[in-house]
């Protein structure tokens, strides 16, 4: 299956919360049919740009992902998609 990513939209988070890595949040299409909102836009303390999907904790602290890629060729295939369409080529490790 092919991923194609379209349709990318960042909002800018706020500039005190780019000292805790929060760069902003992304919304974007997959394969023309589904919506992805809420991605998080963070620059790591490595300094590497990351793309963290929303989730939310139940009572005993658990995650449950509303969406998430299901293995990490497809983590890293939306990364790339999506980096490369806000502009940061160069700062994506091939």
């Amino acid at each position: 299956m092919t991923l194609d990513i379209t349709n990318v939209r960042l909002t800018a988070a706020p500039e005190e919360e780019h000292a805790n890595g929060l760069l902003g949040w992304i919304t974007c299409s997959l394969n023309g049919a589904i919506q992805l909102d809420g991605l998080a836009l963070r620059r790591t303390l490595g300094g590497d740009l990351s793309i963290s999907f929303p989730c939310r904790k139940d009572a005993s602290g658990r995650q449950h992902f509303y969406s998430r890629p299901l293995n990490e060729e497809a983590r890293e295939e939306v990364e790339w998609q999506i980096l490369r369409a806000l502009g940061f080529e160069e700062e994506i490790d091939e």
